[in-house]
């Protein structure tokens, strides 16, 4: 114990010097002797504070109280480090408030130092991290919260009420990180990250929208139908899920006629038009398989239909002429047959179960038509917008379009070029003729051969 005392008076001396590294020294080489006593413990932990080593300091505070919880100087140390964490906390809360994330990031990170154990504090960072985009380091922060969350010594609604927090900033943060991954071309990665918030959450229609996007451009189109509907099923008023549902349903009804499957490409044209009524092309391209085969009435109806819902449409208005040779656009739309045609888009748009403001016989462009359709409500960021959507199948199309146009002006690998004779072959060398063999008689009374 003598010496122990003399060491300690050794550092309260230097101390006093402001020689704190000394100190360290000589209280490292204590401490390996006196693991027990809660005393060197503060003492360090108050060195540590002295050179703003918070987490060191914060550590040794909490060994001292694990040997001794009523330590008063500890207890003072302790309560010393949570104020200065809360008011790091404050000053983060107000910078991120004024959109200075980088600032906050800092505050916050440095509120952790001096008390690592609260999850509010994680919860806090993982927010600025996940609008910093950087979706890494929020997700660790976000599931250290969910961990400390569930530490002993915190009330049953506390810790539930952090748990149910984190977890779904957690879910945010995966969906951000999809969008991001998807943004990027990185549609596999994104799809694997939407997995792991589905297993969180299943009822958030955005997930499976956003997951439906990613399968979609990886060309999986029954995966990506499949979250669609699940994201239908979970919200039928939402029109971006329609838009969706629908336009995937045109790219397989296309497959299905470029293979001369026409009634099952109709089918997929007529349950695309079930959940989009409003969508022009669908009704052309139905109307393109019904006259395939020979259903030349419900052909004219639906090309009439997509003039009715687009008149002003480069493709519309010329391609409804081939239905009706020898008339004018003016004699068709006048016709019993454009009224019947009225009549099946004013059914169709009977179906919806909320209002469409957009009525038919209006001579709408298709900005007007996209007013009249209901807006939507999302809580998540989603992939793509209603008009991406659209444009991305052209784009897909058009790609399919311009590889078999390169495909069919390959044609045959072959050339006419001249020739260049290649290095001669070595020749073998002919084997050396071999004597006649001559039998020997041996005394057998023949003539010899010699």
């Amino acid at each position: 114990m003598e010496s122990v005392g003399g060491t300690l008076m050794t550092i309260s001396c230097l101390a006093a010097l402001g020689r704190y590294a000394e100190c360290l020294q000589l209280l490292n080489k204590l401490l390996e002797e006196e693991q027990r006593n809660p005393d060197i413990y503060v003492l360090r932990a108050w060195l540590y504070d002295q050179l703003n080593k918070d987490t060191f300091c914060y550590q040794d505070i909490h060994s001292a109280l694990s040997l001794d919880p009523q330590h008063q100087e500890a207890l003072g140390l302790r309560d010393k480090m949570m104020a200065k964490a809360e008011e790091a906390k404050d000053k983060a809360v107000n910078l991120a408030v004024q959109g200075q994330l980088q600032d906050a990031l800092k505050k916050i990170s440095f509120a952790i130092e001096n008390n690592p154990l609260s999850a509010e504090y994680h919860i806090f960072r993982g927010t600025v991290y996940r609008k910093l985009s950087d979706f890494s380091s929020a997700v660790d922060d976000f599931v250290r919260a969910m961990q400390l969350s569930n530490a002993e010594g915190r009330s049953g609604s506390e810790g539930m009420n952090l748990h149910t927090e984190a977890e779904n900033q957690l879910l945010l943060t995966y969906n951000d990180f999809a969008v991001h991954c998807y943004m990027k071309g990185f549609y596999q990665e994104g799809a694997l990250l939407l997995n792991k918030a589905l297993k969180g959450d299943r009822t958030k229609k955005e997930l499976y929208m956003n997951r439906g996007d990613c399968f979609f451009q990886l060309g999986e189109l029954a995966f990506a139908l499949a979250d669609y509907q699940q994201a239908f099923d979970l919200d039928e008023e939402d029109w971006g899920i329609r838009t969706r549902i629908a336009k995937l349903l045109d790219e397989i009804g296309l497959q299905a006629q470029s293979q001369k499957q026409f009634r099952q490409a109709e089918r997929h044209f007529s349950e695309a038009i079930m959940k989009h009524p409003l969508l022009p092309q669908l009704y052309l391209h139905r109307a393109k398989v019904r006259r395939s085969v020979q259903n030349t009435t419900g052909a004219q109806e639906d090309a009439v239909i997509s003039v009715l819902l687009n008149p002003k449409s480069e493709e519309t208005a010329p391609t409804i002429m081939s239905f009706f040779p020898g008339k004018t656009l003016q004699e068709i739309l006048s016709s019993k047959l454009a009224r019947s045609a009225r009549g099946v888009l004013g059914r169709n748009l009977e179906t919806l179960s909320y209002p469409v403001t957009w009525k038919v016989g209006t001579q709408s462009t298709r900005e007007e038509m996209d007013g009249a359709i209901p807006g939507t409500r999302r809580d998540l960021a989603v992939c793509m917008t209603d008009q991406q959507v659209a444009e991305m199948v052209v784009r897909r199309r058009k790609l399919k379009s311009d590889i078999q146009a390169a495909l069919n002006r390959q044609g045959y690998l072959r050339s006419s070029a001249p020739r260049i004779a290649g290095p001669p072959q070595p020749q073998e060398e002919a084997p050396a003729a071999q004597a006649p063999y001559h039998w020997k008689t041996f005394g057998l009374g023949l003539m010899s051969t010699r």
